[in-house]
């Protein structure tokens, strides 16, 4: 996926975090469509790496179990 501010993937993730709710009506129809696809996945529990800017690390202990959506 392209880098930069420009993103789908940063414009989206800057709109889900604005205060301002009604900026996220346009991805609607895409987020619908993305949910739907993903609840036709079987769920499984493993272990997932996710990448994330800078150290994260004091945010989690060791055995945590985490459920991100």
């Amino acid at each position: 996926m392209e880098g930069g501010d420009k993103s789908p993937y940063r414009i989206l993730n800057k709109t889900l975090r604005s205060e301002n709710r009604r900026e996220a009506a346009p991805w609607f129809g895409f987020l619908k469509l993305f949910d739907t696809g993903l609840s036709k996945w079987p769920t499984v529990q493993e272990c997932v790496w996710r990448g994330a800017h800078g150290d994260i690390s004091q945010q989690f202990k060791e055995g945590d179990k985490l459920t991100w959506w």
